[in-house]
């Protein structure tokens, strides 16, 4: 009887082997797609795309002997595995970005403006291009400059 088991388990792990061997496929179709949406500037997701996955997972559900909610369960992984693979592809920036740091002179407006410059490689805050702005008081009091009314432009 032992030998008959041995002889099951042996076939299901190689079974094991083979799916797994699929989704490694599976996963170098889903890069090249992520290439290819890179390529043409195209989002990671298209949702009409995962939902007709999952409808191909649900359909044949009953057909390989396991329920629509497991069917559902494995497509879930796949599509995630798929979309965090491709997200992790470098894309280009293209076009110049610019952002707006308001309050730049300030300990989290500078820690923002160099986490910019370190994300873009736009070069240092200190040479960005700066407004300083006064801030307005209700009062009959002259407007007043604070530490916290420098605006910069990032590149």
């Amino acid at each position: 009887m032992t030998e008959k088991v041995d002889g099951i388990r042996w076939k299901i792990e190689e079974l094991d082997n083979q799916i797994l061997d699929l989704i490694k496929k599976r996963m170098e179709a889903a890069l090249a797609m992520g290439k290819t949406k890179v390529e043409k500037a195209l989002p990671v997701r298209d949702l009409r795309v995962e939902d007709q996955v999952m409808s191909r997972y649900s359909e044949r559900a009953s057909e390989v002997g396991i329920s629509t909610d497991a069917a559902g369960e494995i497509a879930q992984i796949l599509i995630r595995e798929s979309v965090e693979a491709q997200a992790r592809l470098p894309r280009p920036m293209g076009a110049e970005r610019k952002v707006l740091v308001i309050g730049g002179a300030g300990q989290m407006g500078l820690w923002f403006a160099r986490y910019m410059a370190m994300r873009w490689a736009c070069g240092s805050p200190d040479t960005w291009p700066c407004a300083d702005i006064t801030s307005r008081s209700t009062t009959s009091s002259p407007p007043r400059s604070s530490p916290w009314s420098r605006t910069c432009l990032a590149p």
